[in-house]
């Protein structure tokens, strides 16, 4: 009976193995599915779908929650192998398409903030963030965030530089002129990379 009882306990277990280890993805996931999904399976599922609230309002303290729970996963999901690469990648390329309004829907308005939390916090996902930074809908946003990320002493200041020298048009290059100018980078790597554009432009102080 002893026997008979352990037999049906490994049979009972081996039943609920796929409950334990599938998330099961649906059109209208909370913070902690989202969460579940990038650490089970390395996919973000229907999170942009919800903060860019394609199939209809959301309450806002829920979007938040998603954003942060993508942020977490983007900074702090642990491992260089294959595994931890996605499920970061996919945490914060998650959030980068909510806030860009990719593939439709309200583009996510807390995105900006939150990919600059990425941007000073992951060395594997800032350039990432960094971009999608740059690409904000807001342009006066995205100029603001750029130039508090290009004066600061973070190490990304130098690819905040860059970006704006190569990715904002005409008002990314009239902002450095103005950084050049005022002497306001102070980054050593970033003022290399401004150096070489003001040689390029042919600016001078």
């Amino acid at each position: 009976m002893r026997r008979w009882s352990g037999t049906a306990a490994l049979v009972l277990l081996a039943a609920n193995i796929p409950a334990i280890h599938a998330q099961r993805i649906t059109l209208d996931p909370d913070a902690a599915e989202v969460a579940g999904l990038l650490r089970s399976r390395g996919v973000a599922g229907q999170a942009v779908a919800v903060l860019t609230q394609r199939r209809g309002p959301q309450v806002q303290s829920k979007l938040h929650a998603i954003a942060d729970s993508l942020v977490a996963i983007a900074i702090s999901y642990p491992g260089d192998d294959a595994r931890g690469t996605r499920t970061r990648a996919a945490a914060r390329g998650a959030l980068v398409n909510a806030a860009l309004g990719l593939g439709g829907g309200i583009p996510y308005a807390g995105g900006a903030s939150r990919m600059v939390r990425i941007a000073v916090s992951s060395s594997s996902e800032a350039g990432g963030a960094l971009w999608g930074i740059s690409q904000l809908p807001n342009r006066g946003q995205a100029l603001q965030h750029m130039e508090d990320l290009a004066t600061s002493q973070h190490t990304i200041a130098w690819a905040a530089v860059e970006l704006l020298s190569t990715s904002m048009g005409a008002p990314g290059l009239e902002l450095l002129h103005r950084l050049y100018l005022q002497r306001a980078v102070t980054q050593p790597r970033a003022i290399e990379i401004l150096n070489g554009v003001a040689s390029y432009h042919g600016w001078s102080r």
